[in-house]
């Protein structure tokens, strides 16, 4: 017999994407008796709450939360607490779902033993911008490689994109983190890791993942992710990988090298590294499949530069601060 599910989707101003969101939930092939749709609201003010009801009305088991404090770890435990589902399939606006993305995770579940499973996340644009910072989502060069932004690769792994997972073992490892603003779901994975969880990924589980429309957001974005990462790795002493140390050291090198560039010896050691980084993202911007042409190819070479240095920044940004700091508060759900 299969079990129950609850969608937990945290929603904040996505009236651009909820109808295909919402579209994409209607198409799931997963018994609609068996699914229930817990929207959890960080009190939008684009009208998202109202054209979500538009979509959801005649649909049994919906429920529409609202989310005070408007983050994203704090709408997942609303969600959760709710929720009347065996398992939690974890979800964003931002993204849309193959019809089989519920039901093909909880086969992977039950056929695997895992205690948490999920796909890649797969980057797509509607814009030649957008295309290329979802191009860059791809990178090796901008992310380091990590095994959730790929689709070749099936097993167990430290991490997934969202995830589906029962709901008593959220309950056991305690829920999110709701100090961890936009490394929450590092955070979930690292305990369910520590509990003795199995993670498992696989690219049969899809998705498409709509990136940020222009610079100025992914700058927002990834200086957060920079800040809160390092808030992961001051909360239980390492990294959420290593590769994400690598920023901040590139940063902390941009600065003081300018500095140390006054002596002459040392500014051919600044200028050959810069150059080197620039060649570097020139080859892999060049040499992308999923960047289409120059142009795109030139908007890749400046979405690596603007992801390494606003994560570099956010890094040292919470190395530097006094003491936690709650972040304004976020303008998308993810």
């Amino acid at each position: 017999m299969q079990p129950t599910v609850s969608v937990v989707m945290p929603i904040y101003n996505e009236a651009a994407y909820i109808r295909e969101t919402a579209a994409s939930l209607q198409k799931q092939d997963y018994p609609a008796e068996l699914t229930e749709w817990v929207f959890v609201d960080g009190s939008s003010t684009d009208g998202t709450e109202a054209l979500l009801r538009q979509c959801v009305a005649g649909r049994e088991n919906v429920q529409i939360l609202h989310n005070p404090a408007r983050e994203i770890p704090a709408a997942m435990n609303i969600g959760i607490r709710a929720a009347r589902g065996t398992y939690i399939v974890r979800m964003d606006a931002h993204t849309s779902y193959d019809a089989d993305y519920i039901s093909t995770g909880i086969a992977v579940i039950l056929a695997t033993g895992a205690d948490v499973a999920g796909g890649p996340m797969a980057a797509e644009g509607k814009t030649p911008k957008q295309q290329a910072i979802a191009a860059a989502m791809h990178s090796v060069f901008a992310l380091g490689g990590h095994k959730d932004h790929s689709d070749a690769y099936e097993g167990d792994a430290p991490a997934v994109y969202y995830g589906i997972y029962k709901r008593q073992l959220a309950l056991d490892i305690g829920l999110y983190n709701e100090t961890l603003l936009k490394s929450e779901d590092d955070d979930f994975f690292y305990r369910v890791r520590k509990a003795g969880g199995r993670i498992y990924l696989t690219p049969r589980i899809r998705m498409t993942y709509y990136p940020r429309q222009d610079f100025s957001a992914l700058w927002k974005q990834y200086f957060a992710f920079g800040y809160w990462k390092t808030a992961f790795l001051q909360t239980h002493g390492e990294p959420v990988s290593v590769t994400q140390l690598v920023p901040g050291a590139f940063a902390a090198f941009l600065a003081l090298g300018a500095v140390l560039s006054v002596w002459a010896p040392f500014r051919y050691v600044y200028g050959g590294v810069l150059a080197l980084y620039l060649l570097l993202d020139l080859l892999f911007s060049l040499k992308s499949r999923k960047a289409k042409g120059i142009s795109q190819k030139a908007m890749l070479f400046w979405a690596h530069i603007v992801i390494h240095l606003a994560y570099g920044l956010g890094t040292w940004r919470r190395l530097l601060s006094p003491g936690p700091q709650k972040e304004k508060k976020s303008e998308k759900s993810s």
